[in-house]
């Protein structure tokens, strides 16, 4: 593989000679400085890729937290909307009775009221004959 790397190589250089008229060579030096700064360009992009895939692992850790939360407050949801059923039957039970008892309280209202309005009609009766006879102004 070497070998056919230095041919490439040595291959690029006639191409550049044909091209710019300019000469240049390969030497050892010049080799180990290409892959020299091959290698940093190597490096970098690797350190861009790992960084890069360490931000999308905690993102997807993240999700799957969220996911966890979430599974978590649907159970209490659940649960909640359970309690919340059964006070809304509580309460609809509660206004029921409440509701029999405020016509009962009606209807002894009314009662009381006629009670009330005859008993009044006698004072008055009685309060009218009593000072028509004893000659006092009501």
């Amino acid at each position: 593989m070497a070998m056919a790397l230095q041919d490439a190589v040595a291959e690029m250089c006639g191409d550049y000679f044909q091209r710019y008229r300019r000469q240049t060579h390969v030497t050892p030096k010049s080799y180990l400085s290409f892959i020299g700064g091959y290698k940093s360009v190597y490096d970098a992009r690797r350190s861009d890729i790992g960084r890069l895939a360490q931000r999308m692992n905690t993102g997807l850790r993240k999700l799957v937290d969220a996911t966890a939360a979430v599974s978590e407050l649907s159970a209490e949801l659940a649960a909640k909307e359970r309690e919340l059923e059964a006070a809304t039957t509580k309460a609809d039970e509660v206004l029921v009775e409440v509701t029999a008892s405020a016509r009962a309280a009606e209807t002894v209202k009314a009662q009381v009221q006629k009670v009330k309005d005859k008993a009044q009609k006698l004072v008055d009766d009685i309060a009218v004959r009593c000072c028509c006879r004893c000659s006092v102004l009501v």
